[in-house]
């Protein structure tokens, strides 16, 4: 069954998912700074848009379309979208 989420006042939202993969969301992001908590860990891929990632104890990432990123489950990860586009991910939960 296919979950509409909504966030950040509507300025984050995804389509939840299972693939073939296991659980997942498509989502696309409006220009800002969000943190979100991890409940598991994530394999989050940019699909279009620029912006930047900040994990637990490591520096500002920059992510390009095409780059994926692993975050660990129980922490808070901080994404940054760039001004001038939104963004769109593909989040693989494991």
């Amino acid at each position: 069954m296919i979950e509409h989420n909504v966030y950040f006042e509507g300025k984050v939202q995804s389509l939840g998912f299972n693939s073939d993969r296991g659980e997942a969301t498509v989502g696309v992001c409006e220009p800002g700074t969000y943190t979100v908590p991890t409940d598991t860990e994530e394999h989050l891929t940019f699909l279009s848009g620029r912006g930047r990632v900040k994990l637990p104890d490591q520096d500002w990432k920059t992510i390009n379309v095409g780059d994926t990123i692993v975050a660990p489950a129980g922490v808070e990860v901080i994404w940054e979208v760039a001004p001038g586009a939104d963004a769109c991910y593909f989040c693989l939960f494991r």
